[in-house]
């Protein structure tokens, strides 16, 4: 997912599909709980201050690991 930055725009939504269905069911599943979840929170940053740009701070690097540090 990482990698999808360097992609071109035109391509990136047909490489990100691709690899959203190549996701075990489960995993979507959570996946797509969370982004309904942040999205719910992010709707109400006026009052909560969970913009999207804090909310990358506090979830991305819990979302986003190394393979060193998987290992």
């Amino acid at each position: 997912m990482l990698s999808v930055a360097d992609i071109e725009k035109d391509t990136r939504v047909r490489v990100i599909a691709s690899l959203l269905q190549k996701l075990p069911r489960e995993n979507f599943v959570v996946l797509q709980f969370l982004m309904e979840f942040l999205t719910r929170v992010a709707e109400h940053s006026e009052i909560n201050k969970m913009t999207i740009s804090n909310l990358a701070v506090v979830f991305g690097p819990n979302l986003v690991w190394s393979k060193e540090e998987v290992s």
